[in-house]
């Protein structure tokens, strides 16, 4: 078993310009080196890789486009804070997401119950780390983002480590083009 979700990657020259909004390196903040960097769609938690990149087949959309929000911050255990980018929420990135969640409870699995609010993880700090690195943070003008391109989705593998999470891209699939 492996833990796993589903995500939408993003081009290159989206995650560098996003790596110039993280705060500094320091003791207590853990950066998403922009390689990891994605869109989840859903959380799936411990499952085989196999059963589930078997249901994910079954999901057909378009391809579509996003763009970035705003900046923002979960609290996440206890004092601990994501830093985050925001992504615009779109009837297709809907769409993709109901079809993930509809292929994966098909396949046995349950949905997570919370409610969805698509962002890019781009910093976790500590309990201890100075208030004022999310304050700074926070403070950046939001990001102008050009449509971001989606035409593929992917199921990811993660594992925990000293360092952080480290993902495995398992396996993509790709959306539909549109017709011309």
């Amino acid at each position: 078993m492996a833990r796993l979700f589903v995500a939408i990657d993003l081009p290159p020259a989206v995650t560098t310009g996003l790596s110039l909004l993280q705060p500094a390196p320091a003791t207590g903040i853990k950066l998403t080196i922009p390689g990891q960097m994605h869109v989840t769609l859903h959380f799936i938690g411990e499952a085989e890789v196999a059963p589930v990149a078997h249901a994910l087949q079954a999901v057909q959309a378009p391809v579509f486009g996003i763009k970035l929000a705003a900046l923002g911050q979960f609290r996440s255990r206890g004092e601990n804070i994501a830093l985050w980018a925001g992504v615009q929420i779109c009837d297709e990135l809907l769409d993709l997401r109901t079809s993930v969640l509809a292929a994966l409870t098909v396949a046995g699995l349950k949905p997570e119950v919370r409610a969805y609010k698509p962002h890019i993880t781009l910093a976790r700090c500590k309990a201890g780390v100075p208030g004022h690195v999310a304050r700074d943070f926070l403070a950046q003008p939001v990001p102008v983002s050009a449509v971001i391109p989606v035409s593929a989705f992917a199921l990811y593998s993660s594992t925990l480590t000293s360092e952080g999470s480290l993902y495995r891209l398992e396996q993509n699939f790709m959306l539909q083009s549109r017709p011309s």
